[in-house]
């Protein structure tokens, strides 16, 4: 079939029965999808998911950056081992394969989704699942995957463990409660990782700061999650990345919710719903925590102790632009922008190439924002526990700062003075940065509403 013409009709024609038939080498692979017309208002989770499907194949034209039909051997319950065919793994480069889950993420959300709507894609989406489990390997009581180095990456471990839980909780709501429990406990075996702590061949990603907290009579154990990434070679060793630490805690919180919905899909290994959720509390508690209240990284007295996110504040002091007859001085201005990672061994921010270091500024931002709106919109959820009040506590810490000028010197607000960075004048002034990349609106609003 030639997909070409397939997309064409995809755009033009209603369909209530559709069998796409994809024929990639000696594999196939038929999706049988059941939707109306793909011009109607909205899209359903079906058209959603084959639409991606079509989009970003591997083919004759494309072979990197895309998904590759594939097959794996499955050890099943009773022990059998069979080929299973017709599941997708993610291709950066030609010849060049490293396993890299957290560009399969999107795609096995649509799948899910597609699965909520239609029980049909239930066996395509346990496959998929089971193929990438197939990949990890358990360390200290952790389900983990491991770079080349031995390292298990922090942000694919909690982003998984968070997927794994939906998509338990969508077997579930398909009656298919074995395959349910069974994907629980992925989840829960994947987010061992966050309380071990990081290191070659450990199955960790954590490190723990031994006491933090914003008086000293709310000290408490704070944790960094380490990760840079999966297929990323050149960046050996432990990493300490921001928006990556940002990742997993927004996870964890998303895993909390996940598990508070189906406490019954819980092993009686990982100990009740009421140790699960605390243990997840505790973590997403001490992440922020270490980021709000910590004292940070100390090369003489503490080098081995993660920083907190005043650390990531790269100062720019007095930048200026071309020369114009409104500013002949170049109008310099002063400015906080953030490190993408703080290098440990050197105790210091450092950044990436110029296009990724802005990118990943903007990130960083989102990624507060989706924190904070997480924790707003389960106020009920998380007040509820004994300790949920700290999450608040070092949220207000971290959103701290309405009203200081921008890029005044040794501020300790992070978060607004990156926001206030965002402008137009500054987005003038980075180096090699796509003007594009910057908050949507949504996000816009998110913290106008905040900070003017």
């Amino acid at each position: 079939m030639n997909l070409n013409v397939h997309q064409e009709a995809l755009n033009s024609f209603e369909y209530t029965q559709l069998t796409i038939v994809r024929l990639m080498k000696k594999y196939w692979v038929i999706i049988l999808i059941s939707f109306y017309s793909i011009n109607s208002y909205g899209q359903t989770a079906e058209q959603k998911y084959v639409e991606f499907l079509l989009a970003e194949s591997c083919s004759s034209s494309k072979n990197s950056a895309c998904l590759k039909l594939t097959s794996y051997m499955a050890t099943r319950a009773d022990g059998r081992r069979v080929k299973v065919d017709s599941v997708f793994d993610y291709i950066e480069k030609p010849n060049k394969h490293l396993f890299t889950p957290h560009f399969l993420l999107g795609f096995m959300r649509l799948l899910r989704n597609a699965y909520s709507a239609n029980p049909r894609y239930g066996n395509q989406l346990f496959n998929q699942i089971d193929f990438i489990i197939s990949k990890a390997i358990n360390r200290n009581g952790a389900l983990v995957w491991e770079n080349q180095e031995g390292i298990a990456q922090g942000m694919e471990q909690a982003e998984f463990a968070a997927f794994f839980a939906s998509a338990a909780n969508t077997f579930k709501s398909n009656a298919d409660i074995k395959s349910a429990k069974g994907i629980m406990t992925y989840a829960l075996k994947f987010i061992r990782s966050i309380d071990i702590q990081a290191g070659i061949k450990t199955g960790g990603v954590s490190s723990i700061t031994s006491y933090c907290g914003c008086k000293t009579a709310r000290l408490r154990p704070c944790y960094w999650f380490h990760s840079r990434g999966l297929g990323v070679e050149d960046a050996p060793g432990v990493r300490t990345v921001l928006n990556q630490h940002l990742h997993v805690i927004n996870d964890i919180l998303s895993l909390y919710l996940s598990v508070y919905e189906s406490p019954e899909l819980i092993a009686p290994q990982f100990g009740s719903p009421k140790e699960v959720l605390d243990f997840l509390e505790n973590k997403a508690i001490g992440g922020l925590y270490q980021l709000a209240f910590s004292e940070g990284h100390k090369n003489h007295t503490a080098p081995n102790r993660p920083p907190n996110i005043r650390q990531f504040m790269n100062y720019k002091n007095g930048v200026k632009v071309k020369a114009t007859p409104e500013h002949p001085d170049g109008n310099p201005l002063s400015y906080y922008r953030s490190y993408y990672e703080f290098n440990m061994s050197m105790g210091k921010g450092n950044n990436i190439s110029h296009e990724r270091t802005c990118h990943y500024h903007t990130h960083v931002l989102k990624m507060m924002a989706d924190i904070k709106n997480l924790l707003d919109d389960n106020k009920e959820i998380f007040n509820a526990t004994k300790e949920g009040w700290r999450l608040y506590e070092a949220m207000d810490a971290l959103f701290a700062g309405k009203g200081e000028a921008t890029g005044m010197k040794e501020s300790s607000h992070t978060i607004y003075q990156f926001y206030r960075s965002e402008g137009p004048a500054y987005k003038d002034r980075r180096e090699n940065c796509d003007t594009d990349d910057s908050l949507s609106n949504d996000y816009q609003i998110f913290y106008k509403k905040l900070f003017d």
